[in-house]
C-alpha cells in the first residue's frame, strides 16, 4: 500500500487519501491498517491507511445506497449462506432502480454474477424473488444483464 501511495504522490504531486478494499471471503479477522519500518534506534516510518473488508460487513445495511458501487460491492461482504439468492435479487433490484445506462449495469452486474454464482438450487430461488419485485422498479428484464 505504501509502495502505491508513493507511486501516485510522485506521480500527481497530489495529496492521495489511502484505502484499501478487501473483497476476499476470509479470513474474517481484522487486516492490519498500517506499515511501520523500525530500526533498532527508532521507528523512521508509520504509514497508516484506512481498510474497507467487505466479508466484515453486513450486506443489509447498504440495501437504501442509491449508488452503483455499493449494488456490486454487496455480492462480497458477509452474506448467510441462506440468503444468497435473495442477495442477488436485491443487488439488481437497487441496480435498476439507479437507472444506469446499458454498458454500466451489465458491467456491474455481470460482477454481481461473477462473485454471487448461485447453484441450481440457488437460481431457482433467485428466480422465484425476481418475480414479486414491482414491475415499477424494472426498468429492463433482468435477463438481459447477467
Amino acid at each position: 500500500m505504501f509502495r502505491y501511495f508513493c507511486s501516485l504522490f510522485l506521480k500527481y504531486d497530489r495529496p492521495i487519501y489511502p484505502i484499501v478494499v478487501f473483497s476476499y471471503d476470509s479470513p474474517k479477522r481484522l487486516d492490519k491498517s498500517s506499515f511501520i519500518v523500525d530500526f533498532p534506534d527508532g521507528q523512521v516510518l508509520n504509514f497508516d491507511y484506512k481498510i474497507v473488508q467487505l466479508n466484515r460487513l453486513n450486506w443489509r445495511d447498504f440495501l437504501q445506497q442509491k449508488n452503483p458501487i455499493a449494488a456490486a460491492l454487496m455480492a462480497k461482504m458477509k452474506i448467510d449462506p441462506l440468503e444468497r439468492p435473495t442477495v442477488k435479487a436485491q443487488c439488481l433490484r437497487l441496480l435498476v432502480t439507479l437507472k444506469l445506462d446499458p454498458a454500466r449495469m451489465y458491467l456491474i452486474s455481470g460482477f454481481v454474477d461473477t462473485y454471487l454464482n448461485l447453484d441450481t438450487q440457488e437460481e431457482a430461488i433467485f428466480q422465484s424473488e425476481l418475480s414479486t419485485i414491482d414491475l415499477e422498479e424494472q426498468e429492463q428484464p433482468y435477463g438481459n444483464y447477467y
